[in-house]
């Protein structure tokens, strides 16, 4: 079978893992996993097919950047600041 423009025509559902601790994975990479196909079918010329997942084997991508611990301050607050710092400036 040719694979020339294969990714294209296939549709990849999400995979779901439920684990016991803290799953740590990048926010998006490439991943290898172990499997079993456990179903297949074929309706009205779509193909399709169920795997079971027993290993994630490796995983590639970036580290998720966590967000920063301190609040940015809003339009608001920032121009307030600026005003009394003026104000302590003049007087």
């Amino acid at each position: 079978m040719a694979t020339e423009g294969l990714k294209d025509r296939m549709h990849y559902p999400e995979l779901s893992v439920t684990k016991d601790e803290p799953i740590q994975l990048p926010k998006e990479g490439t991943m290898v996993v172990r499997y079993k196909k456990v179903a297949s079918s074929e309706r009205d010329g779509k193909y399709s097919c169920t795997f079971e997942i027993s290993e994630i084997v490796s995983v590639d991508g970036e580290k998720e950047v966590n967000a920063p611990s301190k609040r940015d301050k809003s339009g608001e607050e920032a121009l307030d600041d600026l005003a009394e710092k003026r104000f302590k400036e003049r007087y």
